[in-house]
């Protein structure tokens, strides 16, 4: 992918492009600032690329094709690291940022720019920060570095202040249908629905778009929500097959499946309640499935609804990475709530 093709982001990719056109030296550190999914780590890896791309495009862009391009683009150049927060943590701890440091301070593999990509700006531990600030103040030569979290609030001042700062903010779902009908070939309903269930975060609806087992795990969600008994003497039954349908995705940790279909499900009872408040069918998040939708909403009361969305949310918050929550109990305790009426 090219800088150019990064959905919606276009002032700062011209900013990033900015100090190569003026053959400056670029910054030693950046801070990108957007929610998760908006196209921020897309557009680090790309700035790495042209940095150090053998042969960029009259238009600074990489070309994709040389050996160093070629080789971020895989994830294995010696000079260009990615750090995100391990599976089993919540927090970037120092142990993670030591060996950052230890790696800045020796010479490049390729003799070009070594970049570092820290995701997940937000979790870092106080050590952690301390250590990342040490490296910032006096930074290597040909070394840059690229901090990401979703606001200014999340990065202790200290560090925020060293570094030039670029805003991701989301981006309007009709550029990323638009985007996903071009590039995917999908049909203009399901772009839609994929770009509005995207909340402006463009990752968020590709990831989709590229993995058939994803839609088709969205489209067995979604039916069975849609013909569930509301009784609860169905909620261990329903906990079970909400995570068998789950188990369905492929690749990831179980709670990450577990967390996407927890999204969808959210949609199913926002797009229940905008129909009963409204019946505008054009804010609907899952568009593609209207009809489907119009058919039952009426089955549903304010109160239910109302309820069951806010569980749903609830559970969400409650089995996020690294959290210590038992699973199969908080799914339980879901259908419970949501189908005793509680």
């Amino acid at each position: 992918m090219a800088l150019r093709d990064i959905v919606g982001q276009e002032k700062a990719v011209a900013i990033l492009k900015s100090y190569i056109k003026k053959e400056a030296t670029p910054l030693h550190s950046y801070l990108f600032l957007g929610p998760r999914g908006v196209g921020k780590t897309t557009c680090a890896l790309n700035f790495a690329k042209l940095l150090n791309c053998e042969n960029p495009s009259p238009e600074y862009e990489p070309c994709d094709v040389c050996r160093s391009c070629k080789a971020i683009e895989g994830g294995y150049h010696p000079d260009v690291q990615l750090v995100s927060l391990p599976l089993d943590k919540r927090e970037l701890g120092i142990e993670e940022i030591r060996q950052v440091r230890q790696s800045a301070y020796t010479s490049s593999a390729w003799g070009r720019w070594k970049v570092y990509i820290i995701e997940r700006g937000e979790t870092l531990t106080r050590e952690a920060a301390d250590a990342l600030l040490k490296i910032l103040e006096e930074p290597p030569q040909h070394c840059l570095f690229i901090l990401l979290a979703p606001n200014i609030g999340d990065v202790p001042p200290t560090i925020a202040s060293r570094c030039q700062i670029l805003h991701f903010p989301p981006v309007r779902k009709e550029l990323i249908a638009r985007f996903l009908e071009e590039r995917y070939n999908l049909g203009k309903e399901l772009a839609y629905s994929l770009a509005s269930l995207s909340e402006g975060r463009p990752g968020y609806a590709i990831n989709i778009a590229r993995d058939e087992k994803i839609r088709k795990t969205r489209e067995e969600l979604l039916n069975w929500l849609a013909n569930m008994p509301i009784n609860p003497d169905y909620a261990l039954q329903a906990a079970q097959e909400f995570s068998r349908i789950a188990s369905r995705l492929e690749g990831g940790e179980e709670r990450d499946k577990i967390q996407q279909c927890l999204l969808f499900a959210s949609s199913f009872f926002r797009d229940l309640l905008l129909l009963r408040l409204s019946g505008k069918e054009g804010l609907l998040l899952n568009y593609d499935e209207r009809e489907k939708l119009k058919k039952i909403y009426k089955n549903y009361s304010l109160t239910f609804l109302h309820s069951a969305l806010n569980t749903l949310q609830r559970t969400y918050r409650l089995l996020q990475p690294g959290s210590n929550v038992n699973q199969r109990l908080a799914l339980e305790v879901m259908f419970l709530d949501i189908l005793g009426g509680r």
